[in-house]
């Protein structure tokens, strides 16, 4: 609970900062003066009250006392004005109590007590329960705020994103996301972007989901790319089959390379096709013809199509089956490779070739997840080039056939 108040303080700075800087400048300024001279609005007053407690602790630096008649005249002036003004619910919290100012968190307590509204207030609250150490506490505080949808709303989502990292939070997360916050949309889809929080992204969501959670399944579709994104493609995969299980993605069953022969368009990266399309060249998939399409101007290079595979076995055979027609040639532009992801002592390239009608064996040893990829270089001096394929398939040794 501390790192995550440190963090979240930092974002009321913003927010006090000027305030700050003109109560200082000003403390020795007569509030009642200037109270009289010009007509006050709340936040005027709010700021004149701040000065004139002040004022009377810098009269008495010895002393604690409690704010001056004056003071908290122009407090209550403040907080029928507006009810969200910090130093006003600060000061009458003092106000009304003898021991308040020896007592940080009795006064933030009072203020809480009189509004919810003030993000100040509720940023310095969280700060002293975190010195308490009270994670519940912190907890309810953060979705106070988050459902108020404050300025402090992105620091606030972001900050709780990485915090999901902490396994010994586990449990208030859940506690939290189990009363369905109108928020909880917005926190899965920043997780899936939190390098951090996606340590334990998974098993949150999957909680999540046993507990009769829904997510929109694009931030589902996040979550999984984000998590392989991080290299922990066995969470990416477990996530996959428990939201999707009508798909038998990544089963023990299932083809290494999902969607070989293009029946399909590309559905969950990155273990689909991810099809890479700029002004120079693209790629695309017609399920209806079962086929997929590369074209390219005359000088493009770069990768076009890629996918992340689970290696089944030491040795795997590649086939690459170019569209009817498709002259040797016309391939030439095109390498494959096929590099080891994970686990990380095994990271390699397993194979780096050109393309071609044949089959290729590849000694993939320990490798459990790999990256196909297909590149173009075409030359400057060519007229570009546009050819299909009708499957790509990566077979466990000894089959020639299969999907």
């Amino acid at each position: 609970m501390r790192s995550i108040v440190i963090l979240l303080v930092t974002a009321a700075v913003a927010i006090v900062a000027m305030l700050s800087a003109f109560s200082q400048s000003a403390q020795k300024i007569a509030p009642a003066m200037a109270a009289a001279a010009f007509p006050l609005n709340g936040n005027a007053a709010a700021l004149l009250a701040r000065i004139s407690e002040r004022s009377d602790q810098l009269a008495n630096p010895q002393g604690n006392i409690a704010p001056s008649a004056v003071t908290l005249a122009l407090a209550s002036k403040a907080y029928l004005a507006e009810p969200r003004s910090f130093d006003a619910i600060n000061t009458l919290a003092r106000g009304s109590r003898k021991d308040a100012s020896r007592d940080t968190m009795a006064i933030l307590e009072v203020a809480h007590g009189l509004t919810r509204r003030s993000t100040g207030l509720q940023m310095e609250l969280l700060a002293e329960v975190g010195k308490r150490n009270d994670e519940q506490a912190g907890f309810a505080i953060i979705d106070e705020l988050l459902r108020r949808n404050t300025e402090a709303h992105g620091v606030l989502l972001g900050t709780l994103a990485s915090a999901a990292a902490r396994e010994e939070l586990l449990p208030s997360f859940r506690r939290l996301l189990k009363s369905r916050p109108p928020w909880a949309d917005q926190f899965w889809r920043q997780l899936a972007q939190s390098a951090p929080g996606l340590a334990n992204a998974a098993q949150m969501r999957m909680q999540y989901a046993r507990d009769g959670g829904i997510v929109d399944p694009e931030v589902d579709r996040m979550l999984v790319e984000g998590l392989a994104g991080q290299g922990l493609f066995d969470d990416a995969a477990m996530l996959a089959r428990q939201v999707w299980p009508e798909k038998g993605l990544l089963s023990p069953q299932s083809a290494a390379v999902r969607n070989s022969g293009f029946a399909a368009a590309p559905d969950i990266l990155p273990f689909d096709w991810r099809l890479t399309n700029t002004g120079d060249y693209g790629a695309s998939i017609d399920p209806r013809g079962k086929t997929m399409m590369i074209s390219a101007i005359a000088g493009a290079r770069g990768p076009v199509v890629e996918q992340i595979v689970r290696l089944r076995g030491s040795e795997m055979t590649l086939i690459v089956t170019p569209g009817d027609g498709v002259p040797a040639k016309q391939l030439e532009p095109l390498s494959i490779s096929l590099d080891c992801v994970a686990p990380a002592a095994s990271s390699r390239t397993l194979f780096s070739g050109g393309v071609g009608d044949q089959a290729i064996a590849i000694q993939t040893g320990a490798c459990t997840w790999a990256r196909l990829r297909i590149d173009l270089a075409v030359p400057s001096t060519s007229d570009g080039m546009e050819l299909s394929f009708d499957s790509i398939k990566l077979l466990p040794a000894g089959r020639s056939s299969g999907s």
